[in-house]
């Protein structure tokens, strides 16, 4: 990865004025990302690419709700794999799809891993790792659980994604014992967006939540207890209705 530096013109935003001086380097442009940058002359600030090419200013970047142990990704989702060094993150990809995740980190040399890697998403947030076996199980996690394989009960329904906030919950299938089946979720509104998805069902002893994205599926295979699964949504942009096969 270079650590030189590029100008380029203001990509359309005159809240920046003149040139805007940006890292070089690998992924770099990738939108969503974040990067260091600054005004020719001026001092540096912290900005993203954004989808449309253009550039925006953010003080922060918030965790994701996905959680690297226990949730997943559905098969498709494009995500940014960067490298935590003491100096701070360094891209190491540009989007990728979550599946292909450990098959292009493993060509890249040595140099550029270490024992904190992160995963941007495509709403902006991120998710951290302890090491790479633990980011290469979520990848591998979502590959099984989010591939829109399965057998599902012929059933639909629809649900709302509130704006940056959740929707009500949804009841799915009623249960006694495991029932394996795959949910897939889309939007059904005019003005699509991705959205966050969270799913509630009896375990062999208590509820589980698991998060994810959509659109996708994602596959239940541990509902081992009695009880009825349900299903929310948290738009990234404006509401949506949310179409739901199950």
């Amino acid at each position: 990865m270079s650590d030189s530096m590029v100008v380029i013109g203001t990509p359309g935003n005159p809240t920046f004025g003149g040139n805007l001086v940006l890292p070089g380097g690998f992924g770099s442009n990738a939108p969503n990302v974040p990067v260091s940058a600054q005004l020719v002359g001026g001092a540096p600030f912290r900005t993203v690419m954004m989808p449309d090419g253009k550039i925006a200013d953010v003080e922060q970047r918030e965790m994701s709700e996905i959680k690297p142990d226990t949730d997943s990704l559905p098969v498709g989702t494009k995500v940014v794999i960067e490298n935590g060094t003491q100096q701070g993150y360094h891209l190491i990809s540009d989007y990728i799809p979550i599946e292909k995740t450990e098959e292009t980190i493993t060509v890249l040399s040595d140099r550029h891993r270490s024992v904190l890697p992160r995963m941007i998403l495509t709403d902006g947030t991120y998710i951290n790792f302890d090491s790479w076996p633990q980011l290469y199980a979520f990848a591998n996690r979502s590959k099984e659980k989010g591939d829109g394989s399965g057998q599902n009960h012929g059933a639909s329904t629809q649900a709302y994604a509130g704006p940056l906030s959740w929707g009500p919950w949804v009841d799915l299938a009623a249960h006694t014992g495991q029932d394996v089946y795959t949910i897939s979720f889309d939007t059904a509104s005019q003005a699509p967006s991705t959205f966050d998805v969270q799913i509630e069902y009896a375990g062999e002893s208590s509820m589980v939540t698991v998060n994810t994205m959509g659109p996708g599926s994602y596959k239940v295979t541990d509902n081992n207890g009695a009880g009825t699964d349900r299903i929310r949504f948290k738009s990234h942009s404006v509401g949506q209705n949310i179409s739901i096969q199950y």
